[in-house]
């Protein structure tokens, strides 16, 4: 399950800018994509889950984050979730 603050460290990667607005270490931004596969594929790797996770297939983990919009379209300000499953359960639909 994603810890609260997920989209804000996502937002953080990319732009760099820190929670009290500071910009830390401009020059090591990530793409948007890059910053979406370290909370994606790059952590399920890193718990040897990537057997069971990251891909919607029968048999795999059905855990999913329904979003606003295509984050790689670049508007990270305005991203937000609408709907997420767990163990293939809807644990939270915005209406």
């Amino acid at each position: 399950m994603a810890v609260p603050g997920v989209l804000k460290a996502i937002r953080a990667a990319v732009t760099r800018i820190d929670a009290e607005g500071l910009v830390f270490q401009e020059n090591e931004t990530l793409d948007v994509a890059r910053a979406l596969r370290g909370y994606t594929t790059d952590a399920a790797y890193a718990i040897h889950a990537e057997h069971r996770s990251v891909l919607l297939y029968l048999g795999f983990d059905a855990d999913v984050v329904v979003l606003s919009h295509n984050p790689l379209d670049g508007n990270l300000d305005a991203l937000e979730v609408h709907g997420t499953m767990l163990a293939g359960t809807w644990t939270k639909v915005l209406d």
